[in-house]
């Protein structure tokens, strides 16, 4: 398919048109999430109905709380994101947590938190959240993380839908821009010589920096475009006329399209573009507007009972100035009378009413106590869990749906970082614990391996302990593996604990061999060396050699400068896990009597007790 001015001209024509009740629904459906009176009094015409002579209006915050709602539910936690290691791909694991760290380095790089935040909102509200990763070659060169991810706003983005789901055939980005904008974006700041420059230059020559236009991104899986189309203001509705290439047809490296789509709630029509992907408040807009409407007449008939209207009763109709303040005297003569005009009380009929609204709300929306405000007592786990239930049914496909956004989204970002990072760049940032970490980017460490997974934890109440005392239960009856209670431990109490398998793992084995008594009299023996000074008799026994200066056990009998241990060899002063398993691990072949060996025994040479422990 040949992307030419006319194709991509005749296609945003067509998606518009497609996608054109979906952005006066998006239009709607925001006005009533952020309370503006427009949108809560409207006339059966969809105009805004003025209130009346003394009329209190009410405007409840359903709309917001629910969206809020679904925000704290869904994103209190951080997503996790892993990368489980591959015997099919030969990812070992180690390889697989340097691929972790850089999707975690480059989410903290690219604030993704709030951007998965922006575009949940999006999606909950417009019914369409949308998240594209971008390229950036001058960070690049500047040895910084040169890619990132933003927020992109639903009612400019025009995707054709593909036959299989999720995916789309090719999207147009369509919006109103300043000429002085684009020329930041493609003039100011870079290199005039190259034709890319040149052509811009070229085509916005004829505007003043003031002037509008409209602007057409195109993308498929291959080609990147950007044209323009100037807009013609005289006419009574402003007209287009042709357009040229800001960016001619250019092929980019991302792999596919650089897009990750969901929806509030989605819809299998796809062929209508209002009914792909609706707002979670479509089944709340109507009962919000009449739940308001209830509430501010019983607003009303409170304020006329405050200042109601006095009735005089005299011969000869004269008025009566009222005292101020309240509590004053009012003189009458013999035969006037005088007193207030109450309007009739509440119907019991529009409490009954109210109540059964709010009801209806709870169950199209979310109900109160997944905020924590309970309808009852103190709850027990059961209780608790029970309440959990229906709430987790609501959410698990909109929280799958997401997951697997975002995987997609870490699969288009890995894509990008083997395509255009021309270089090692050094990324540091933060894990889903909020724990440091440190990373090379490196695209030859990915070698084509996408693969992660990504998971969200609603923060729903629930029985901790007693999934815990479960999980332990399972390993000591050899259901489970340790490993794997170790994974879903870690995902419960993610708050608490470390989410590395290896570096828990490795940890866990460095504890039992410290806590052995032949490896502790080794290590006591290995400092005493270092050190050169004699162990006490007690701890040697009697038969004991006395240790030479400077001599490790395993290197041959040699003497061995204090600075020259294993680790410090590698020009670190503080042992990391794996150098510590390898010195554990020699220290115990040669307590059990194994020969000497020239270096440092290697995970694969452990000890078959010790290698059993690590699980290998």
């Amino acid at each position: 398919m040949e992307v030419t001015k006319d194709f991509i001209f005749e296609a945003a024509t067509k998606l518009e048109e497609f996608y054109n009740q979906r952005n006066t629904n998006m239009l709607v459906w925001r006005e009533i999430a952020l309370m503006t009176k427009e949108s809560y009094w409207v006339m059966p015409d969809g105009q805004y109905k003025p209130p009346e002579d003394g009329e209190m209006r009410v405007i409840l915050p359903i709309a917001f709380n629910t969206i809020e709602s679904y925000l704290s539910l869904m994103l209190t936690r951080p997503p996790v994101v892993s990368v489980p290691a591959s015997e099919i791909k030969e990812i070992h694991q180690q390889d697989a947590d340097k691929i972790e760290k850089m999707l975690y380095a480059i989410w903290h790089k690219s604030s993704m938190n709030k951007v998965i935040r922006d575009a949940l909102w999006h999606a909950l509200v417009d019914g369409w959240g949308v998240i594209q990763v971008c390229y950036d070659p001058e960070r690049d060169l500047e040895g910084e993380c040169p890619i990132f991810a933003a927020s992109v706003d639903p009612l400019g983005f025009y995707p054709m839908p593909a036959k299989r789901a999720g995916e789309w055939e090719y999207v147009v980005l369509i919006e109103n821009r300043l000429v002085g904008d684009l020329r930041n974006t493609f003039i100011l700041g870079k290199d005039r010589r190259t034709r890319a420059v040149k052509s811009a230059e070229a085509v916005l020559a004829d505007f003043d920096d003031t002037d509008r236009v409209k602007v057409l991104e195109y993308w498929d899986d291959t080609v990147h475009a950007f044209m323009i189309i100037p807009i013609v203001e005289e006419a009574e509705e402003p007209q287009l006329r042709t357009g040229d290439w800001l960016l001619p047809p250019t092929k980019h490296d991302f792999g596919k399209i650089p897009f990750v789509v969901w929806h509030g709630t989605e819809l299998p029509f796809r062929d209508r573009g209002e009914r792909i992907g609706i707002s979670v408040l479509f089944p709340l807009e109507g009962i919000i507007r009449y739940a308001c409407q209830l509430l501010s007449q019983k607003a009303t008939i409170i304020a006329r009972y405050a200042d109601p209207t006095l009735v005089t009763k005299t011969a000869e109709g004269r008025g009566f100035d009222v005292p101020q303040p309240y509590g004053g005297q009012l003189p009458l003569e013999i035969g006037e009378d005088a007193g207030f005009l109450l309007p009739p009380g509440v119907s019991p009929s529009v409490d009954i009413q109210l109540n059964e609204v709010i009801a209806q709300i709870e169950q199209a929306g979310l109900p109160r106590h997944v905020m924590g405000q309970l309808t009852m007592g103190r709850l027990s786990g059961i209780a608790m869990n029970l309440l959990r239930t229906p709430v987790l049914m609501k959410i698990a496909y909109k929280q799958e749906c997401i997951e697997e956004g975002l995987e997609r989204l870490n699969e288009i970002i890995l894509r990008t970082v083997e395509n255009y990072v021309a270089k090692p760049v050094y990324l540091w940032g933060r894990s889903s614990i909020g724990a440091p970490i440190e990373v090379s980017l490196d695209p030859t460490i990915i070698g084509g391996y996408y693969r992660n997974q990504v998971k969200l934890s609603a923060s729903l109440p629930t029985d901790e302990a007693a999934t815990t005392a479960m999980l332990t239960a399972l390993r000591q009856t050899n259901v489970l593996s340790s490993r794997t209670v170790r994974d879903v431990i870690q995902q419960t109490l993610r708050d608490l604990v470390s989410q590395s398998l290896e570096d828990e793992e490795d940890q866990i084995l460095i504890e039992t061999l410290l806590s052995m008594p032949e490896i502790q009299f080794a290590l006591a023996q290995d400092v005493a060396r270092e050190a050169g000074v004699r162990l006490p008799e007690q701890m040697m026994g009697g038969g004991a050699e006395a240790p030479m200066q400077g001599a490790i056990p395993g290197f041959g009998g040699g003497e061995m400068a204090p600075q020259q241990t294993p680790w410090s060899m590698q020009g670190r002063g503080t042992p990391t896990g794996p150098d510590m398993i390898r010195r554990l691990a020699q220290l115990s072949a040669e307590g059990a009597g194994g020969r000497p060996t020239q270096h440092p025994v290697e995970a694969a040479g452990l000890p078959p007790t010790l290698g059993a422990m690590q699980g290998v």
